[in-house]
């Protein structure tokens, strides 16, 4: 986390490392084997957006209390666990600058690792006490799950329509997110307007990060980024920029698309985020993505002024611009 994203998330940010100090204490086994693995993943610290949400959503619903800070390990444990397992069905080299835990243990112990941070996050889960958050937790790892074997379906499917990869990334992406804003109202306490308000908030945010996060993996650098790009493009996975080409450019422009999908075209990853560039896919992806921040800035509007609640308004505009 940057001192730019601390600051970002406001007094919560000096909540965070102990975030992580339950994250990995949670984590830690006596198996020496287990430990070296868990190594590949403890240290890379990301945005910590997901945590940051549980604790900003507590605040701005009124209280913030332990139990929070539990549940903000608990999501960022899923979080993780969905990106060991996805840099092993992208093929993936690289996560946070260092290499991906496939490329460094292989596919084998990068499943297993995955699934080890996964189970913990629910065992960690179930020390709350709470059947909500039980529940919500097992739906939320559900909708993940279907997202992605849905994205897999879908692979190369030049017919793809922008409401079935929108559905895909609700599910994928936005829904953690609504969880996270659920989990922070719940845990205070909220009353049910407040609650579905952010739980709304973290569906909407979602919605615009996914969808800037596909538009840099286009127009951004791995340098910048900090992992593996074009996987998506090279597995044959549409999103919104390729959707919006592939409807709108001319029969010639969508020829070239397609021969460059099929990797049938010189250049291939190359021609493919030119041909995107070149047109307004990328300028309508950004309206789209700018329509959920909006959305989700609107949900808070009702809430107490708080720095909590300024901070969340802060966070959508920050999903646009980030470069990382």
């Amino acid at each position: 986390m940057t001192t730019a994203q601390a600051e970002l998330y406001g007094s919560v940010a000096a909540g965070l490392p102990r975030v992580c100090d339950i994250l990995d204490a949670t984590l830690a086994t006596d198996e020496p084997s287990v430990q070296e693995l868990l190594g590949t993943i403890q240290g890379r610290r990301g945005k910590m957006l997901r945590p940051a949400l549980v604790l900003l959503s507590g605040h701005a619903a009124g209280r913030c209390t332990e139990a929070h800070d539990t549940l903000a390990a608990v999501v960022e444990m899923v979080h993780l666990a969905s990106l060991v397992h996805d840099d092993v069905i992208d093929e993936a080299d690289s996560r946070r600058e260092r290499p991906s835990v496939n490329r460094t243990v292989g596919n084998e112990a990068a499943v297993l690792l995955g699934d080890y941070v996964m189970s913990n996050a629910f065992q960690l889960c179930t020390s709350i006490g709470s059947s909500p958050i039980d529940e919500m937790l097992g739906s939320t790892c559900r909708e993940i799950c279907l997202g992605e074997m849905v994205q897999v379906a879908q692979r190369r499917n030049l017919a793809m329509t922008e409401a079935e990869y929108l559905d895909i990334i609700a599910r994928k992406t936005a829904w953690l997110l609504r969880t996270c804003g659920l989990f922070g109202a719940h845990l205070a306490e909220a009353d049910p307007d407040s609650t579905e308000r952010l739980g709304r908030y973290g569906h909407a945010l979602g919605m615009a990060f996914q969808i800037a996060d596909d538009m840099l993996d286009l127009s951004g650098t791995e340098a910048e980024m900090g992992k593996t790009l074009g996987r998506d493009l090279a597995k044959g996975d549409l999103t919104l920029p390729l959707i919006r080409f592939l409807n709108t450019a001319s029969d010639a422009g969508r020829r070239e698309m397609v021969d460059a999908l099929s990797n049938g075209h010189p250049g291939g990853l190359e021609r493919i985020r030119q041909l995107v560039l070149d047109g307004e896919s990328m300028a309508y992806c950004n309206q789209i993505a700018r329509e959920h921040a909006d959305r989700a800035i609107f949900l808070l509007a009702d809430l107490p002024p708080t720095e909590a609640r300024d901070c969340m308004s802060a966070v959508a505009e920050f999903v646009l611009t980030r470069r990382c």
